[in-house]
């Protein structure tokens, strides 16, 4: 499903999650079978290589993979400088920095009444939250994850068979 969206969305963020859940998967299983995980995924890696390597509009959109920077959409570029802006903003408006602009109002509050930047969304989730909720949903947000993290190492410590171990292993690339 991943391979699909990635290839008919152009999007950059579901090959870094294919890498993420490949590599967490193939530490998850373990053994021999960690072996066979990373020789597919190495094979997934050319087949995605060749595919990207033969396809005009996929090539643009990942050059940042053949050597030729943010490919010609340039929005990865673009993005990093309107983080910057966000984040002085962020920093000068106190308020706004604690206890953030409201749930879902990064496009109206931020984008439009405020007028930092050009971006609509922040398109990265911590900036986004720290936008929305501000430092203490932000400090929720982490502290849920990691309590969930927790969980799933401890209720893997407490399985003894080797089968069902794996199952919170691969909860925890999930969640990765």
């Amino acid at each position: 499903v991943i391979i699909l969206a990635l290839l008919s969305s152009y999007s950059r963020g579901p090959t870094l999650v294919l890498v993420v859940i490949t590599f967490s998967l193939v530490f998850t299983l373990g053994g021999a079978r960690a072996i066979k995980g990373a020789l597919i995924c190495a094979l997934g890696a050319v087949t995605l290589y060749i595919i990207f390597s033969r396809i005009p509009e996929l090539r643009d959109r990942f050059g940042f993979v053949f050597g030729m920077g943010f490919g010609s959409y340039g929005a990865s570029k673009s993005r990093l400088i309107e983080w910057g802006i966000v984040i002085k903003w962020l920093l000068k408006s106190p308020g706004v920095l604690l206890f953030g602009a409201g749930f879902q109002n990064f496009q109206y509050f931020v984008h439009l009444q405020e007028q930092v930047g050009e971006l609509e969304h922040a398109h990265h989730t911590l900036l986004q939250i720290s936008a929305e909720e501000g430092l203490v949903g932000l400090v929720i947000f982490l502290a849920w994850l990691v309590s969930i993290c927790r969980w799933l190492i401890r209720w893997r410590r407490t399985i003894i068979d080797k089968t069902d171990r794996m199952i919170p292993g691969i909860f925890l690339s999930l969640m990765l």
